[in-house]
């Protein structure tokens, strides 16, 4: 009798979880916050740049943008220093 109960409970809680999806799908689903992105820059260009001053402005406009996002600030990187310079 009891194990005739459970099977019934969980038929009947199976379909309220279908009648919920079905819901939700409908509905568009839950709705969550989308982060925001800072926008880019359009000024971000090195033609015709001193690359010492331009490397510079990078990582300043960098950390402004890591800070207002509640970020910490990057460090100096020494590989990433010699990556640029190969790049450059």
């Amino acid at each position: 009798m009891r194990s005739m109960f459970l099977g019934r409970l969980l038929i009947a809680a199976g379909i309220a979880l279908g009648v919920v999806a079905i819901v939700l799908w409908r509905s568009g689903g839950p709705q969550s916050a989308q982060p925001t992105a800072s926008p880019t820059p359009s000024s971000w260009s090195a033609d015709g740049a001193d690359p010492t001053a331009y490397a510079a402005a990078l990582v300043v406009g960098t950390n402004a943008a890591r800070a207002a996002n509640g970020l910490d600030a990057l460090g100096p990187s020494d590989c990433a220093t010699s990556a640029a310079i190969t790049r450059a």
